[in-house]
């Protein structure tokens, strides 16, 4: 189906809302990253990382991905 590319971005940012609140939920320290065009593969033209912190690591680690492709 053909779409105008709001209805997309509208998903995506929904998506990324559902994803905030699940790991809110759970307690979880993150942060979301709207990573540079250079980091994306084909066909994507956007994309958020939601990276959470993992006290093993000492640092942040991605939990998710989401990308926007036309």
């Amino acid at each position: 189906a053909a779409e105008s590319g709001a209805e997309s971005e509208e998903l995506l940012h929904e998506f990324l809302s559902l994803q905030k609140e699940i790991f809110s939920d759970l307690g979880l320290h993150f942060r979301v990253l709207d990573m540079p065009t250079e980091e994306l593969g084909l066909p994507a033209y956007r994309k958020f990382d939601v990276e959470a912190w993992m006290p093993g690591r000492g640092k942040f680690g991605e939990v998710k991905g989401g990308a926007e492709s036309p």
